[in-house]
């Protein structure tokens, strides 16, 4: 088949979570095996994209923005729907689901899976921005202490329209890496971040700890796959209804924070990354498959499955 990876080239002067697109890019050209792979990248052009995009079988969404927007960026897969062509990952309807945060945890809660509450009242909580991952606008400062309901509004008007505050739950944050290698979205490993933080400095991946490999925050904060089996089990199995609750195919990724034996979800990623250093491939190594098989998994899934 040829596979043609879709993307939109970051700008000379784009931050490093955006660049990243160009290493994901590349990843993919190395890695796709038994197909012949094209680069597609989109330029403002919807039509002429379209038109280029005839000469593909499958389209890989690799869209982290549209026309230079992080929160425009599921507009991607609707040149996929307009086109009717296959495409990797979750339904545009599924993106759109998970786009925004707060519905996302709306969503959750009819069907009782637990998020950390949003009921505004003094305590720790965390401000998060509502449509980017990547940990993109995190640091020291998103977490507060507020000792009450006025100035936690004052933090959240301070952040912008574009965030929202949640409780922060100080507990142990794990990933559920998701595939469907034939029967729908399974788990296939569980990781857990280790913070090596001073005791004063907040338990989350800041942009530093992602994307600055000479901070201190980088070094300090670890990836393992050394969970407790009974934890891993549970993580999974909300893990794989979230996914069915959100309509979500292909991969994905949901995080939790585990606190006094309650799963928190705390974030849900319906396109996560695939680099050689991402969560995503080490959880697929970790589960006993190559990277070229997991892959081969995506695309498979794409090409024989229509989204709904």
């Amino acid at each position: 088949m040829r596979i043609a990876i879709c993307y939109e080239p970051p700008a000379a002067n784009s931050s490093p979570d955006i660049k990243d697109v160009e290493e994901q890019v590349t990843f993919l050209e190395r890695n796709i095996e038994g197909h012949q792979v094209i680069r597609l990248p989109y330029r403002g052009d919807p039509a002429a994209f379209i038109n280029k995009l005839k000469m593909a079988d499958v389209a890989w969404n690799l869209f982290e923005t549209f026309n230079e927007s992080e929160i425009e960026s599921y507009l991607g897969a609707a040149l996929f729907e307009i086109s009717g062509m296959p495409y990797t990952g979750s339904s545009l309807a599924a993106l759109l689901s998970t786009h925004d945060k707060r519905l996302v945890k709306h969503i959750l809660s009819l069907e009782q899976i637990t998020t950390p509450s949003t009921v505004r009242e003094p305590g720790q909580w965390i401000i998060k921005p509502i449509y980017t991952h990547g940990s993109v606008g995190l640091n020291d400062y998103s977490v507060i202490n507020a000792a009450t309901v006025k100035e936690l509004n004052a933090a959240l008007a301070m952040a912008g329209k574009y965030y929202f505050a949640e409780k922060y739950i100080d507990g142990e944050e794990l990933s559920v890496t998701l595939l469907d290698i034939g029967s729908g979205l399974q788990s296939r490993a569980v990781s857990k971040m280790e913070f090596n933080y001073p005791p004063d400095k907040p338990k989350i991946l800041t942009y530093d700890a992602k994307w600055s490999p000479n901070s201190q925050e980088y070094m300090d904060s670890n990836r393992s796959f050394d969970v407790e089996q009974e934890i891993a089990r549970a993580a999974m199995r909300i893990a794989e209804k979230t996914a069915r609750v959100l309509n979500l195919e292909g991969y994905a990724r949901v995080d939790f924070r585990v606190e006094n034996g309650v799963f928190y979800c705390i974030d849900v990623n319906s396109n996560p990354a695939i680099t050689q250093d991402s969560g995503f491939a080490a959880a697929a190594l970790a589960s006993g498959l190559t990277i070229p098989e997991t892959l081969e998994f995506i695309i498979r899934q794409a090409a024989y499955e229509d989204h709904p």
